[in-house]
């Protein structure tokens, strides 16, 4: 069975990986893409923010639990510090949300933000569950620091469907 810190090891090292090919995918042609200068900009900076976020919190626990040893107190704290960090968050990408409108929302998908945001309403209330003692703490925090990688894997596969769609429209160009 895998533990804890095992598991977000593996998730530390798959953000580091996807950050990693980052810079690449930025070389996509927005304009034929067919997507709004300021939407594909909103992804690429919002896969480098959530794959630091899941970088750090992959690492703060492990860091924590070397440090002042391994106790269920530290990770209930660090599920309502991650709980937080995951309200900010969605705050603030609702907020950026708001400000696409006309030309610049072109090529939003709005399913795709409404299905991560409940997932991410989901991961919330298992991270209060584990800081309140309700579900085990350290499984708690690792499906929030899962959600965090999640949100890495779509806008990486969102950046990733650019370029296909790039490569398509100018494939179809005279």
């Amino acid at each position: 069975m895998i533990s804890i810190p095992d598991l977000l090891l593996a998730f530390l090292a798959a953000a580091v990986a996807l950050a990693g090919f980052t810079g690449i995918v930025a070389l996509i042609d927005r304009g034929a893409a067919q997507v709004s200068l300021e939407l594909a900009s909103f992804r690429l900076r919002f896969l480098i923010v959530t794959a630091l976020s899941t970088i750090v919190l992959s690492a703060a626990p492990l860091l924590a639990n070397a440090l002042l040893g391994e106790s269920q107190t530290l990770w209930r704290a660090a599920c309502g510090v991650q709980a937080i960090f995951v309200v900010a968050f969605m705050f603030r990408t609702f907020a950026l949300r708001r400000t696409f409108r006309g030309e610049a929302a072109r090529g939003i998908r709005l399913g795709q933000f409404y299905a991560m945001t409940a997932v991410g309403a989901a991961a919330l209330a298992i991270l209060l569950a584990g800081a309140f003692a309700y579900l085990p703490a350290p499984a708690s925090y690792a499906i929030g620091v899962f959600w965090f990688l999640l949100m890495v894997v779509v806008f990486f596969m969102r950046l990733v469907f650019m370029l296909d769609e790039s490569l398509r429209n100018a494939e179809r160009r005279p």
